[in-house]
């Protein structure tokens, strides 16, 4: 749980500083064991 209380289990927060053409910030993500993958949280 963060600060907030909200559950954060399974999720990560990928932090971009740099990108040449591209946006800069923060994306969150949602972990998938069964496959070993990050995917969008919005899926």
């Amino acid at each position: 749980m963060n600060t907030e209380g909200n559950n954060l289990r399974g999720t990560a927060e990928i932090i971009i500083a740099q990108n040449r053409n591209g946006d800069t910030g923060i994306v969150r993500l949602k972990f998938n064991g069964e496959y070993s993958k990050f995917e969008n949280l919005d899926d």
